[in-house]
């Protein structure tokens, strides 16, 4: 082989194209240096995949893959909302969508040989496919339904030997023409699935429990279009959670110059023996409270996670209920200027990592108006995110120097709904809008909150009410914890498919397949490359390869 390809990808599971990634690892077999998992992460750049149900993920603003299921043996037969989609035991099928990327990638998938082996690979792509059978006897005849094949035999009847046709064969289906000289029938079939073929290069290297490492180069991809890829597994008949790998980089760069730039995703789909998941990055895990603004009880807006932190201070009669992005929303009014979370009888934030996500509609620039903030009774909040000019939402902390940190985005006055969240922890203060990555500052200080004055608001800023928010406040979230971004992306995307007003929604991914044959010359190594043509019709995208 090679000596560049032996520079191979040991990186493995599901990556793609351009974006951030989580760096594993490439090796050079003569050293053998391993470049290991990030273990800092950076906002934007390096995110954790996602283990939920029976599928793994990452998504963020560049790039959605998914695997599912995400270990072999979970179960015996999974099936998703995709055409003739009936997986079975060792079937996986992947959805990769680049939403930033056009051009070629590498593909690269790992398995432990001792547990199971890659036994076929195939791609979605509906089309007609002719099947014939030629009649292993002498004479045949069909019509639509039915086949028949003859043969002459001698026998002896009334003491007298003959030869006459008997019916040897009936094969029962649809047939639509026939070549009586060559005995043979035809028909088609539409089929959804198309073998992979060519060759795929093969390396055989232990590291992270697989033992050999299959990939393709310089396969082109599309942006914004979907591929659906099915890899099937011969498994052995045990009870054992198997694990395999897969990821992406773009061709034009090698393994070291993808992790750098951040344009290698990988995801480990393993779960443990007690079926536990390794990555519990679940938008649920740390959620303070969470609160939909679809009901009201008094004066009160209720949690719906941890009714202890119910937003006391909007006002009974001043509700101002509107149409939100999910059910309905809420108005405030300078009736009552402090909403906010009492901190008196809960510590519910440990002080170092917040995460707090907001809707919020605008059909007009302002100026002078805080969404939420840290409040005290005597100070501004350690923290807000506000309108502080016409043209600027703003989030921003006061560090330990007492210095002020930011990172704006821009005001969007165009009625549609629109999602801020804001991160911090005490390195960074982070900011993304519609669930993609704006910036972050960084930032060195604690906040440790005095439980008999502080507390947590939303829409206003100071005692006076001479700052408040007053558009609509839909979805609101609080997390003792910074969620990643494809957490983030995921969020976005969940709560805008019932937006109606325009915000985009991407939250079905429907599945490309491929599988690879069982055989010599697709296994070895070797220069055997794929001609792909990707086409669009009637909606659907087709990887045709050659």
């Amino acid at each position: 082989m090679n000596e560049k390809w032996t520079f191979i990808i040991i990186i493995v599971f599901i990556g793609i194209i351009i974006g951030g990634a989580i760096a594993y690892f490439i090796l050079p077999k003569s050293s053998l240096n391993i470049f290991k998992m990030q273990q800092q992460l950076s906002y934007g750049l390096v995110d954790p995949w996602i283990v939920k149900d029976n599928t793994v993920y990452i998504n963020d603003s560049k790039a959605y893959i998914s695997a599912t299921p995400h270990t072999l043996n979970k179960n015996n037969t999974i099936c998703m909302d995709f055409p003739n989609c009936n997986l079975k035991r060792g079937e996986v099928d992947f959805i990769i969508k680049s939403k930033v990327y056009t051009g070629d990638v590498d593909v690269v998938i790992g398995v432990n040989t001792t547990q199971f082996k890659l036994k076929d690979a195939k791609y979605y792509n509906p089309h007609n496919k002719t099947y014939s059978y030629t009649c292993p006897t002498e004479f045949f005849n069909y019509t639509s339904d039915y086949f028949w094949c003859y043969e002459n035999r001698t026998y002896i009847e009334n003491i007298t030997e003959e030869n006459k046709s008997k019916l040897f064969l009936i094969k029962k289906g649809h047939y639509e023409w026939g070549n009586v000289a060559t005995k043979t029938a035809y028909w088609n079939v539409t089929e959804d699935w198309k073998d992979v073929p060519g060759k795929v290069h093969s390396i055989n290297y232990n590291y992270g429990g697989m033992n050999k490492w299959f990939y393709k180069k310089n396969l082109p991809i599309v942006s914004g279009k979907t591929y659906n890829l099915r890899a099937e597994f011969e498994v052995n008949l045990n009870e054992i959670d198997d694990k395999y790998w897969f990821a992406i980089k773009p061709s034009s760069e090698t393994l070291q110059e993808a992790i750098d730039n951040n344009h290698l995703y990988a995801l480990d789909p393993w779960i443990n023996s007690s079926g536990d998941d390794q990555n519990m990055d679940y938008l649920d895990d740390d959620l303070i409270a969470y609160w939909k603004f679809d009901d009201e009880s008094g004066s009160v807006a209720k949690a719906e996670v941890n009714e202890s932190y119910n937003i006391t201070g909007i006002g009974s009669g001043t509700w101002n209920k509107t149409d939100g992005v999910v059910g309905g929303s809420y108005t405030p009014s300078s009736e009552q200027p402090e909403p906010g979370i009492d901190f008196k009888n809960h510590d519910f934030w440990d002080g170092d990592k917040l995460t707090i996500n907001i809707w919020i509609n605008q059909t007009a620039s302002a100026s002078g108006i805080a969404m939420f903030s840290r409040g005290s009774t005597s100070t501004d909040g350690d923290f807000d995110l506000a309108l502080y000019d016409t043209a600027e939402i703003t989030w921003n902390a006061k560090d330990s120097a007492n210095q002020r940190k930011e990172v704006v985005v821009n005001q969007q006055t165009n009625g549609k709904w629109q999602m801020i969240t804001c991160l911090l922890n005490s390195t960074d203060i982070c900011l993304y809008h519609n669930g993609t990555y704006i910036g972050c500052t960084g930032f060195s200080g604690t906040f440790d909150f005095d439980s008999s004055t502080e507390h947590f608001e939303f829409w206003t800023r100071d005692s006076s009410g001479s700052y408040y928010w007053d558009k609509p406040f839909d979805e609101a979230g609080i997390w003792n914890r910074t969620l990643n971004s494809s957490e983030i992306l995921d969020l976005y995307e969940k709560r805008a498919t019932y937006n109606e007003t325009g915000a985009p929604a991407d939250d079905e991914y429907p599945v490309f397949s491929s599988y690879y044959d069982d055989n010599a010359s697709l296994v070895d190594s070797g220069d055997g490359h794929f001609n792909v043509t990707v086409t669009s019709t009637n909606g659907t995208v087709y990887l045709e390869i050659d």
